[in-house]
């Protein structure tokens, strides 16, 4: 799987098993995001190759209390991954920044108790196919 921020200014590659993919609903992913979650994909290190540009990050300490690097664009912002400060584990790389992010559906919802009420009621909500 290819992906990069929105500018273009970063860029990698990843092996992704389809099977390992997550929707977080933390209070964390939703403040990172301004949304209700993120999606991740979760990519061991050796599967993960950065091709362009070199992303900001900061750590910041998980509900485990594991310290978590967060990387993202220092141009445009988008989020890239997250991985444990130390170097160690995997990769949970964001899967909208990827370019078949629609392939990828996720397998697994964590932190569903922050989940906004409203979403269970999605369907029933006015769609548009474009703005």
């Amino acid at each position: 799987m290819h992906g990069a921020c929105h500018c273009g200014e970063v860029s990698y590659e990843a092996e992704v098993d389809p099977e390992k993919v997550i929707v977080c609903y933390c209070r964390d992913c939703q403040s990172m995001t301004g949304g209700t979650c993120h999606i991740n994909a979760v990519v061991a290190a050796e599967d993960f190759q950065l091709l362009t540009g070199t992303p900001a990050d900061y750590v910041r300490l998980a509900n485990s209390g594991t310290a978590r690097t967060q990387a993202f664009c220092g141009a445009c912002g988008t989020h890239l991954y997250a991985r444990n400060a130390d170097g160690t584990g995997a990769y949970g790389v964001r899967v909208p920044s990827m370019d078949r992010a629609a392939d990828l559906a996720p397998k697994v919802l964590l932190f569903t108790q922050r989940r906004p009420d409203w979403m269970e009621h999605e369907a029933e909500i006015p769609h548009h196919k474009e703005q």
